[in-house]
């Protein structure tokens, strides 16, 4: 069965840090996997019950702007690393400051837009490898002209 998200999710690796909200306690460096307007999934040492309740801090580019929200664990995998457990988190956010709540979809739609702008570029430019017999780019085209071949 085709899992089907129900919210655009962008996947970058961004360091965060998160502590328990019920407690006083350190906080905790991790690496956020991916985030939506509506959550996000990080990496952590830690096995987390669903339903407990973090804080989250992390900058989010092209800012940088840094963003404090607070969510509920909704999910946890044990990917079971080689000398330790690392865990996959689900976390929905849960009463996000509409400051920050605007940071996240700015940077979702700046991502989304590098990547139409990424995938339109590699799809219209064709890059000429002048290194080759033969391969020099017609003249009057706007193409890229690489002077090394491409590795």
């Amino acid at each position: 069965m085709k899992e089907r998200r129900r919210f655009i999710r962008i996947y970058m690796d961004i360091p965060m840090t998160y502590k328990h909200l019920d407690a006083e306690e350190e906080v905790r460096i991790s690496t956020m996997v991916n985030v939506s307007h509506m959550g996000l999934c990080f990496l952590c040492e830690e096995n987390l019950a669903t339903g407990d309740m973090l804080e989250f801090t992390f900058n989010l580019p092209p800012g940088p702007r840094t963003v404090s929200v607070s969510g509920k664990v909704i999910w946890a995998n044990n990917l079971r690393g080689k000398n330790k457990s690392i865990y996959e988190v689900g976390v929905e956010f849960v009463d996000t400051d509409d400051e920050d709540q605007l940071t996240i979809q700015q940077f979702i739609q700046y991502e989304r837009m590098a990547e139409r702008n990424h995938m339109i570029k590699k799809h219209f430019v064709k890059v000429w490898d002048v290194s080759q017999p033969g391969s020099s780019p017609p003249a009057g085209r706007g193409d890229i002209v690489r002077e090394k071949p491409i590795q």
